[in-house]
C-alpha cells in the first residue's frame, strides 16, 4: 500500500536562501535553524505562484531643500514620510534657478553638497539680481568665507589635486536673467558660482555649469541622475522669454492670462525625483544654512534669518 502523504501543512525551515526570501515576504524574523511552526504556510490557503508581483519600489536620498547644505558622509541614515532609513547612497536637491547647486565629492564617501539661495532686499525680480559689481564681489567674498569656515581643509586649494574632482557638479541655470526695463543682469547666482569655482580651484571650462534644475547621485560611485523639465525642448533661450515676459506682467503691461504667457508656465514644469524612481528622505540632524541675504544699509552678505 502506498504510505499517504498529508499535505495540509507544509513547514518550512526559516535559514537558507529560500527560506530568507520567505521571511522578507512574511516579516519572518527567526533566525533559528528549527523548524518554525509560528510561520508555517498552509498550502490550504495561500499558495506563492498566486502571489501579487512585488512593485519595483523607489530609490531612498537624501534631500536637501533651498538654503541647505553641509558636509555628509555616506552611508547616511535619514528619515523618509514614515520611517527610518539606514544607509542612503544617494544625496540630491532640485528647483534650482538663479540658485546654485553643488556636488563636491571629496573622498569616498564623502561630499559637500548644498543648494545656495543668494538675494537682496527688494521685493521685485531684482531680488535675485547683483544691482552693482560691489555687491556681486561681495557675495563672491562672502561665499568663499562660508567655503572656509565649512571646509578649513580645503581652504588653501587642495582641492586643485584631488582626484575625484571631474565628478564634481555644479548647476545654475538662470546665471543671467531679465531685469525691470529689460536690461539682463548677472544674477545672484552667477557671483556664487564665481566664488565655488575659484575656492575649489575649478578652471573655468573645466565643469561647466549643466543646463539642469536638479541632480541626485550616488555618494560612493557617483552615478548621476541629472534633473531637467518636462519639456525636452527647454534652453537658456526659453527662460530668456519667460523672464521678459514676467517683466511685462510686473511693469502691467501683460496680464498673466496671457496665452503666451501660460504656455510658458507650463513649459517650466520640472522633473522630479519620483520621475526617476526616487524618493525623498529628511535628515535629522540641522543641515547648514546656505540662504544668503545682502543688507542694502551695511552693504554686506549675511546668513539668512
Amino acid at each position: 500500500m502506498t504510505k499517504r502523504q498529508d499535505t495540509s501543512t507544509v513547514l518550512f525551515l526559516c535559514s537558507g536562501t529560500f527560506a530568507a526570501s520567505l521571511r522578507g515576504l512574511y516579516n519572518c524574523n527567526c533566525v533559528s535553524h528549527g523548524i518554525c511552526r509560528s510561520h508555517s504556510i498552509f498550502n490550504k490557503s495561500i499558495r506563492l505562484d498566486d502571489q501579487p508581483p512585488v512593485r519595483p519600489t523607489k530609490v531612498p536620498y537624501l534631500h536637501l531643500d533651498q538654503g541647505q547644505g553641509g558636509l555628509h558622509t555616506f552611508p547616511y541614515d535619514a528619515k523618509d514620510i514614515t520611517n527610518q532609513v539606514s544607509e542612503l547612497h544617494w544625496i540630491g536637491t532640485h528647483g534650482c534657478f538663479t540658485c546654485v547647486c553643488l556636488y563636491i565629492p571629496i573622498g569616498e564617501g564623502q561630499c559637500f553638497t548644498a543648494h545656495i539661495d543668494a538675494h537682496n532686499d527688494y521685493r521685485d525680480i531684482r531680488e535675485w539680481i547683483t544691482e552693482t559689481d560691489q555687491e556681486a564681489e561681495s557675495l563672491k567674498a562672502y561665499v568663499k568665507e562660508r567655503l572656509t569656515a565649512a571646509l578649513p581643509f580645503l581652504a588653501n586649494g587642495e582641492y586643485a589635486n584631488n582626484q575625484l574632482r571631474s565628478e564634481a557638479i555644479i548647476l545654475c541655470p538662470r546665471r543671467e536673467i531679465y531685469s525691470l526695463g529689460g536690461v539682463k543682469k548677472h544674477s545672484t547666482g552667477w557671483a556664487v558660482v564665481e566664488a565655488v569655482r575659484e575656492f575649489f580651484r575649478l578652471e573655468p571650462g573645466s565643469h561647466p555649469t549643466e543646463f539642469a534644475q536638479g541632480f541626485i547621485v550616488n555618494a560612493l560611485t557617483h552615478r548621476k541622475q541629472m534633473l531637467r523639465w518636462k519639456d525636452e525642448g527647454m534652453n537658456e533661450e526659453t527662460m530668456d522669454r519667460y523672464d521678459q515676459l514676467r517683466r511685462m506682467i510686473e511693469e502691467g503691461k501683460l496680464s498673466e492670462k496671457d496665452e503666451e504667457y501660460v504656455d510658458y508656465v507650463k513649459r517650466r514644469e520640472q522633473d522630479s525625483p519620483g520621475d526617476h524612481k526616487y524618493s525623498k528622505c529628511l535628515s535629522d540632524g540641522h543641515p547648514e544654512e546656505w540662504t544668503l541675504q545682502y543688507l542694502q544699509q551695511t552693504h554686506s552678505w549675511v546668513r539668512y534669518s
